[in-house]
């Protein structure tokens, strides 16, 4: 599919702030009984493209960074490692579980 196909997310965390707090309920963010968001990170988002749909590593890493970055037209500053480019890391182990993030967000 090329870069026709990209992983995007609404994730959000729990908050009580504000006129809008949303808590966890399983999958899922409600507020007052109402979804508010997914649970779903980019992180998750890549594990479930490698080992449930059997996408390549690699093609999965740019599903999640690369071509959002494009779709969005940001493709000059994100989605990719380069000179000039803005990134924070994730640093995944061999099964994709996030270690670590480092770098500027």
């Amino acid at each position: 599919m090329g870069e026709r196909l990209f992983a995007i997310t609404d994730a959000v965390t729990d908050t009580d702030k504000g006129a809008y707090p949303h808590y966890l309920s399983g999958d899922k963010y409600e507020a007052a009984g109402i979804l508010s968001g997914s649970a779903l990170n980019m992180v998750k988002a890549l594990q479930r493209l490698v080992h449930n749909v059997g996408i390549e590593t690699g093609e999965a890493i740019r599903m999640c960074s690369l071509y959002p970055a494009r779709v969005l037209k940001i493709d000059d500053q994100y989605g990719k490692i380069a000179p000039g480019y803005k990134a924070a890391f994730n640093i995944l182990d061999k099964n994709l579980e996030l270690i670590k993030i480092s770098g500027s967000r």
